[in-house]
């Protein structure tokens, strides 16, 4: 069972596969947060994080297609 982000019954899903006998489940953060966490750590070697506390001049965003 599989599931995608903005739902508050994660709980219930768990619950309603062990009823089921059923340990898999999918949530968003094995399906987008997982993969992009490991794409950022093949591409840039650790998780970008923007340094916005020391007020940057410019930040540059692009998108690979």
């Amino acid at each position: 069972m599989g599931y995608g982000t903005g739902r508050e019954n994660e709980a219930a899903i768990y619950r309603y596969t062990n009823l089921l006998g059923t340990p898999n489940v999918l949530t968003a953060g094995h399906l987008c947060y997982g993969s992009r966490i490991a794409t950022s750590v093949i591409t840039y070697g650790s998780n970008p994080i923007v340094d916005y506390e020391n007020n940057p001049k410019y930040i540059v965003a692009w998108e690979i297609i």
